[in-house]
């Protein structure tokens, strides 16, 4: 690849913060040592320096609108890993942002060759502004940063504006009718509800550690050609943790709760993972399930993340019960062609896996539910499980969240 000349450099930079290490005394300043077009310097090994802090960002105002053909990410040497996953977004106004890129795996970038990633912008979006946005709790400091296109074309620059609008009334409606924030968790920018949601779920969004050992997990051990079949979807984080490691095409989700379901699509379209395939239904094995006209009771609780269908109306926690669908987790199995288990349902686990057949399956990332269906049905259903052919990781396997392989190896 050619890419031309670096629109970035020397252009007018900025950042989230600067810190104790950084060498400019203000965020531009410090933000301009990012795109200076010096790549090993006699003082120090990078550049700009954020302070720890959540999800930090730098960016770069090219002056006017290019069409993106790539982005080259110089990371530095040392602590080259707190780089290990972060976010391409551009915008038009500096202030709707699009992502266009997300590195989503473990590998790290820096030691070795030029310290470079380049990545090639296939969708070529419009953009005046290129941010590179740290996805996780770290202080982001890059040797350089390149940006690569040309000038749009007048068709060009209306498809893009128009794009761009598009793009500005879907942030909209994502926030229509509903009273709260967006926030980003795990490097997905979601909604938290502050009428809907308890205390206790937003506090996990704002810690940033909601559902945070499955995401640990999944974002060490996924391959890219994992189909993955995720039972329990909650508001999606999961989900989209999966997503954009193996594409969105290659996960099919089941969720109970209806209402909860909604939140996630919302949020997988705002998030560019649309192409998820999300089903309202309670899978059952197929010695349970009782065929397509058969519907179940689930009950609601105050804290989505309890709902249940072992419950009672009368139970403290219970708002709501609703009649949702059932379907058959071997054909649901079968028609995503699913080899990876995602299953996190409140104690559901064992009635669903119990007497299933998971002959289609390699792994299996389960929460298990002590406070909901006791230590002996759970280890009822481990048994099952090794009996099936199923090995405990116990790499990834602690805090009630258990990986489970075939043929575990060395």
């Amino acid at each position: 690849m050619n890419p031309g000349a670096n629109l970035a450099l020397k252009k007018l930079a900025s950042q989230s913060s600067v810190s104790q290490w950084s060498a400019g005394v203000d965020i531009q300043t410090d933000a301009s040592f990012a795109n200076d077009g010096i790549l090993d310097r006699s003082d120090r090994e990078y550049g700009n320096h954020t302070a720890e802090e959540r999800n930090p960002w730098w960016q770069v105002d090219l002056g006017e609108p290019f069409i993106l053909n790539a982005v080259r990410v110089y990371n530095r040497r040392t602590h080259a890993e707190r780089l290990q996953r972060f976010t391409i977004l551009t915008s038009l106004d500096g202030e709707h942002w699009d992502s266009v890129y997300r590195k989503g795996d473990s590998s790290i970038f820096g030691p070795l060759g030029d310290g470079s990633l380049t990545v090639e912008l296939s969708a070529a979006p419009l953009a005046r502004w290129v941010r590179i946005r740290l996805d996780g709790d770290q202080p982001l400091s890059l040797r350089e940063c390149e940006v690569f296109g040309r000038l749009p074309s007048i068709d060009e620059a209306r498809h893009g504006q128009a794009r761009a609008e598009v793009s500005k009334a879907a942030a909209a409606e994502f926030d229509r009718g509903r009273t709260g924030y967006r926030i980003n968790v795990g490097g997905f920018e979601i909604f938290a509800d502050e009428e809907r949601y308890s205390p206790a779920i937003l506090g996990a969004f704002g810690r940033n550690d909601y559902e945070g050992r499955e995401r640990d997990v999944l974002k060490e051990i996924i391959r890219p050609n994992d189909r993955i079949l995720e039972i329990g979807t909650a508001v999606g984080v999961v989900t989209m943790t999966a997503a954009s490691a193996v594409g969105a095409a290659q996960v099919a989700t089941y969720e109970a709760n209806p209402m909860i379901l909604a939140d996630a699509r919302r949020n997988f379209t705002h998030n560019a993972l649309a192409g998820i395939k999300a089903f309202n239904a309670v899978l059952m094995n197929r010695t349970k399930w009782g065929g397509p006209d058969e519907n179940v009771d689930f009950y609601v609780s105050r804290d989505f993340w309890s709902s249940r269908m072992a419950a009672s109306i009368d139970d403290e926690d219970i708002v709501e019960v609703v009649q949702v669908p059932t379907l058959c987790l071997e054909e649901a199995i079968a028609a995503h062609q699913a080899n990876f288990l995602i299953c996190d349902i409140e104690g559901g686990e064992v009635d669903l896996l119990l007497d299933a057949d998971l002959s289609g399956l390699d792994t299996i990332l389960i929460e298990t539910h002590y406070w909901a269906i006791g230590k002996a049905k759970t280890a009822r259903l481990l048994r099952k499980l090794a009996y099936d052919g199923f090995d405990i990781d116990l790499d990834w396997s602690g805090h009630h969240v258990t990986l489970l392989r075939r043929d575990l190896s060395d």
